[in-house]
């Protein structure tokens, strides 16, 4: 998994590389030559190439001046737009000189290509509205736009974006790999992602980037009790859905055996759907105690998919978060019932927890747009808040626990469709037994969930796929690991 560093990171490594010897100068030249080695394919295959270079005030346009010098030599016709973005530093002074710029702002549709060097990945707030009223003239001439390290106004550290944002078509990220070009909204303003200049390999972080993964072999010599037994706790009346989406998926990852805790009005249906289950029913009749019983013989459990907020409900979740300790996945509605409480600060064993942005406005009392404007910021106060594993979906699902915190990158838009979310919460049940580490068990389970929506989507089309699309991919995934 590769790692993702914050821009302050970034500044003490390139302060480390300039204690030994290296200079600034010669970091802003190299990375140049990365820039214009990766634009210059596309410079070429332009019918009549033109580039525009905008470059600000800051090391990040001094990048700029440089490439536009690269590319003067290579008889690429540029022209550099300068501006002011604040004090000109040192190292932007000396790569300016003898640059010819603009008098005047240009009419952008007139540049096939446009690097924008304006701010660069250590940007946060808002730029002033002139420069933003640039941003807006170079997003609407609909040309080709490289952003140089990060779109300018995208916060590099949380891909937060407080105001207006470059909408680039590919960006390179320059010395290291930074969140802000993974987690959105910054990710949403990126195009295709690249690195150059890399000097972040003898390098870790907290932060990482989920593009794979791995599963422990199983064994020759098994029976089911090797693999687990998985209680699913879900679907209330009309949800049996859920309560079949979290078990069958379950089974799909390599559990055991799948027991499903529903109310006996699902019985039936959820027979016919998947008669590998085992079925526990329930009524208002039926004792807590003995529902507890059947869920704390298993070896994980998920619970809250589709189950309701009724009394009973309330009840046993209640009742499992006072009583039991094995890992567990609190989903859907079992999130919703605990807001306002402390039971999940409390809980003895593992826990993985499953918000979608509505769900954790809930139980961190903010809003859902704060939440969606900072989610990287909103994943560290749940962990801060939670002694668990926080899934905090987007559509790059972020996965933290204590200080680590880990970016999913598979997965689409088709995958916003209902039921998708309790597929995913069976996953992770069953993966929990498999991990020591209750956070790597809901990191690979993200990501390939996420493979399977992707499977799916090529299948289907986004447009038209459901979570039984998703289901069904799952065993294409694991086919090829």
């Amino acid at each position: 998994m590769p790692y993702l560093f914050t821009p302050q990171e970034v500044k003490a490594m390139e302060k480390e590389r300039i204690d030994k010897g290296d200079t600034e100068r010669d970091m802003i030249h190299r990375a140049s030559m990365a820039l214009c080695g990766w634009i210059l394919p596309y410079i070429h295959s332009c019918h009549a190439p033109k580039v525009l270079v905008v470059c600000g005030s800051g090391n990040n346009g001094a990048d700029g001046f440089a490439l536009s010098r690269l590319l003067m030599e290579e008889q690429i016709p540029t022209d550099v737009l300068e501006v002011h973005t604040g004090t000109q530093t040192e190292e932007n002074m000396y790569f300016s000189t003898d640059v010819p710029t603009l008098s005047t702002v240009p009419q952008f549709k007139e540049y096939p290509v446009i690097v924008d060097a304006i701010y660069g990945s250590g940007f946060h707030g808002k730029a002033p509205e002139n420069i933003e009223n640039l941003f807006d003239e170079i997003n609407r001439s609909g040309q080709t736009v490289f952003s140089v390290d990060l779109p300018s106004g995208v916060n590099g550290a949380t891909g937060q974006v407080e105001g207006k944002s470059i909408i680039a078509s590919q960006t390179m990220n320059l010395s290291a790999l930074k969140p802000g070009a993974f987690v959105f909204p910054g990710a949403n303003f990126c195009g295709k992602i690249s690195l150059g200049a890399d000097i972040s390999q003898s390098y870790t972080s907290n932060i990482c980037a989920v593009d794979g993964f791995k599963l422990s072999k199983r064994t020759r010599r098994s029976n089911k009790g090797t693999y687990g037994t998985v209680c699913i706790v879900a679907g209330c009346k009309n949800m049996a859905g859920a309560a079949y989406f979290a078990a069958k998926s379950a089974y799909l990852c390599g559990a055991g055996l799948v027991k499903i805790v529903t109310e006996e009005c699902n019985r039936q249906i959820l027979q016919m759907l998947l008669p590998e289950a085992v079925l526990f029913t329930y009524d208002g009749q039926t004792p807590v105690n003995e529902i507890l019983c059947e869920i704390s013989s298993c070896t994980s459990a998920v619970v809250g998919p589709g189950l309701g907020k009724g009394e009973k409900q309330k009840e046993l979740v209640f009742k499992i978060l006072q009583s039991c300790s094995l890992p567990l996945v609190l989903d859907a509605d079992g999130l919703n019932l605990t807001a306002g409480t402390n039971l999940l600060e409390h809980y003895k064993g593992s826990a993985v927890i499953t918000p979608h942005p509505g769900e954790a406005a809930r139980i961190m009392e903010m809003t859902v747009s704060e939440i969606l404007s900072s989610p990287i910021d909103c994943l560290k106060k749940m962990c801060e808040k939670f002694p668990c594993t926080v899934l905090l979906k987007d559509a790059h699902t972020l996965i933290g626990k204590g200080d680590k915190i880990y970016v999913n990158l598979s997965g689409n838009d088709g995958m916003a469709t209902g039921g998708c979310g309790d597929v995913l919460s069976g996953m992770i049940g069953a993966l929990l037994p498999n991990f020591e580490d209750s956070a790597m068990a809901a990191t690979t389970a993200a990501f390939i969930h996420g493979c399977a929506g992707d499977q799916a989507a090529k299948k289907h089309g986004k447009r038209s796929m459901l979570a039984t699309h998703v289901l069904e991919c799952i065993e294409d995934v694991l086919r090829e690991e």
